[in-house]
């Protein structure tokens, strides 16, 4: 798949997830979920960050990646796997913040309607 289809797609998922249409889930402090039906196949995207050791001189640094993972259910089969490098560049960390956003006001809106319904 060719580099500049994949950040085209990431891009997309960035522009549906501001415009309130890609349901994220907050699974982990690190990780979030989207699940989609698409005819009668189950897609579950995953989208995790990771926190890698680095080296800068003789310190070591945490450094900030990503994956982003689309899985097919029955069967299951793993549709794509991006992570962050040099040609991804932090297109999959600006996907990460606002889908993070995003479930976290969901959240929010949920916790409200609960403590309504009291």
């Amino acid at each position: 798949m060719a580099t500049n289809n994949v950040n085209t797609q990431i891009q997309k998922l960035i522009d549906k997830t501001k415009e309130g249409k890609i349901d994220w889930k907050y699974v982990s402090s690190n990780g979030l979920r989207w699940t989609q039906k698409n005819g009668d196949r189950l897609y579950v995207t995953l989208l995790n960050k990771l926190l890698n050791p680095s080296f800068i001189g003789s310190s070591m640094v945490m450094k900030e990646t990503y994956v982003l993972i689309v899985q097919a259910m029955n069967p299951n089969e793993i549709i794509m796997q991006v992570d962050t490098d040099e040609t991804t560049g932090d297109i999959l960390g600006e996907l990460f913040n606002i889908a993070i956003n995003s479930s976290k006001d969901n959240a929010t809106n949920i916790i409200d309607t609960l403590i309504e319904s009291l």
